[in-house]
C-alpha cells in the first residue's frame, strides 16, 4: 500500500502549510538569508538559461559591497559544460525547512585547486516562504511508508514518505524521476499509520537532487482533501509524533 498518484507539470517544498511566498527585496534581509544558506551549506538546485535539466551547487561566498555572490561548480559535469559568462541561473534551496528561490547572472568563471567556481550578480530579490502554520511529522525509516506516483503519460514512480503535515508531504523518489514543480497529481491512496488510506489532489512545490543518497527529494502541498480524510491525516500525524516521543524517551 502506498501513495498512489495520477499526474497530469517547474522544480522547488512540500508542504502547503505556508502562508504564501514572501518576496524579499530589502538588502539587509537578502544578505541575512543568503548568508544563512551559505553557512548552513544548503544544497542548491540550479537551472541554466531556462533549460529543463537541473544541477547541484552551493553558495561559497557573499560580497554584497561589490554586488556579487560566488557559487560552487555545477554537478554533474554537464552543468559546468553548459554554463558561460552571461548565463542566467535559477536557483532553489530548502532553507529553514522551506524553499527559497532566487535568480542570478554569471559574471565570470574561475578555477581554484582544480574546481570551478562562478562569480554571479547579487540577487535583487529572493522568494522565501517564511511562515509555517502546520506541524510537520518526520517519518522514520521504521514506518517505511511508501509513495507511488502514476503519471498520465509516464511510468509509475515509487518512493518513500519523508515527512507529512496537514499542508503537504515530502518524498524520496528515484534519481532522475520526471517530476517538476507545479505538476498536479491525484493521490489515490496515501498510506498513513493506523488509518485508512486517504485520497486528494497534490501539487509539487519543489524538487532537489540529493547526491549522497542518489535520490530526488520532492515536496508537495495538498490542494483538495475531503474533511473525513483530513481528520484521518491529523490522527496519523499525532500518532507519528507520539511514536517519536516514545522512541526518544526509550533512548534516554
Amino acid at each position: 500500500m502506498g501513495v498512489v498518484v495520477k499526474a497530469p507539470g517547474t522544480q522547488g517544498l512540500a508542504d502547503g502549510s505556508h502562508r504564501g511566498t514572501e518576496r524579499v527585496t530589502d538588502r539587509q534581509r537578502l544578505v541575512g538569508l543568503l548568508e544563512g544558506m551559505r553557512a548552513g551549506r544548503v544544497l542548491l538546485s540550479a537551472r541554466v538559461d531556462d533549460r529543463e535539466a537541473t544541477f547541484n551547487t552551493a553558495l561559497l561566498k557573499l560580497d554584497p559591497e561589490i554586488g556579487a555572490i560566488y557559487l560552487d561548480e555545477l554537478s554533474p559535469k554537464k552543468g559546468h559544460e553548459a554554463i558561460h559568462t552571461g548565463s542566467t541561473l535559477r536557483l532553489v534551496g530548502v532553507f529553514n525547512g522551506v524553499p527559497t528561490h532566487f535568480t542570478t547572472l554569471v559574471l565570470g568563471i574561475g578555477v581554484q585547486k582544480g574546481i570551478a567556481f562562478y562569480r554571479a550578480s547579487f540577487p535583487e530579490r529572493l522568494d522565501y516562504q517564511q511562515r509555517r502554520v502546520s506541524y510537520r511529522a518526520y517519518v522514520g525509516r521504521g514506518l517505511n511508508l511508501s509513495v507511488r506516483l502514476v503519471a498520465d503519460d509516464g511510468p509509475e514512480l515509487s518512493g518513500r514518505l519523508l515527512d507529512i503535515s496537514q499542508g503537504g508531504f515530502a518524498v524520496h523518489l528515484p534519481r532522475g524521476s520526471a517530476v517538476k514543480v507545479l505538476d498536479m497529481f491525484r493521490i489515490e491512496a496515501l498510506e498513513l499509520p493506523g488509518q485508512e488510506p486517504v485520497s486528494c489532489t497534490a501539487q509539487i512545490r519543489y524538487t532537489l537532487q540529493e547526491p549522497v543518497e542518489h535520490v530526488l527529494r520532492a515536496g508537495a502541498r495538498f490542494v483538495d482533501m475531503h474533511p473525513r480524510d483530513r481528520r484521518a491525516l491529523v490522527r496519523a500525524i499525532l500518532a507519528i509524533e507520539r511514536e517519536q516521543i516514545r522512541r526518544r524517551a526509550a533512548t534516554q
